[in-house]
């Protein structure tokens, strides 16, 4: 069965998640749930300490790869805080959850991340409602 979701994975809002979405009688917090249980807020990048020899007299950064590695550590920060801000969003918000959810799944690249988020949707969904809400749509 090697692959076969991963194939799929592209209509599994369409196939899958929508159901959740259209549902009239699903929980009020169905998809900050899912957020909380299956995507993690993004970890915050480590910020580099150059070496004491990185610096000239007066304190300013001059060593070539020190500096390309801030920078390269800034553009990580910028995208750190906007997912980080995203995901927060998604956590007090069903409707931002339900957007972010659905932006994170087409972000799946791997058969195992495929099946990974299916069943462990499946796991919180059964964990924090009910066993009958989980067969319902799995």
């Amino acid at each position: 069965m090697g692959g076969e979701l991963l194939s799929v994975w592209s209509r599994s809002w369409k196939d899958l998640w929508s159901k959740f979405a259209a549902a009239q009688d699903i929980p009020d917090d169905l998809f900050t749930t899912l957020v909380a249980e299956l995507l993690h807020r993004p970890e915050r990048p480590i910020q580099p300490v150059p070496l004491p020899s990185a610096y000239n007299q007066d304190g300013e950064l001059i060593d070539p790869s020190a500096i390309e590695a801030r920078n390269h550590y800034e553009k990580l920060l910028f995208v750190y805080e906007k997912h980080a801000a995203e995901y927060d969003t998604a956590i007090a918000s069903e409707g931002s959850a339900r957007v972010f959810f659905r932006r994170q799944i087409r972000e799946i690249r791997s058969e195992l991340a495929a099946i990974s988020l299916v069943e462990g949707g499946f796991e919180a969904i059964v964990d924090n409602y009910s066993d009958e809400l989980g067969a319902r749509f799995f």
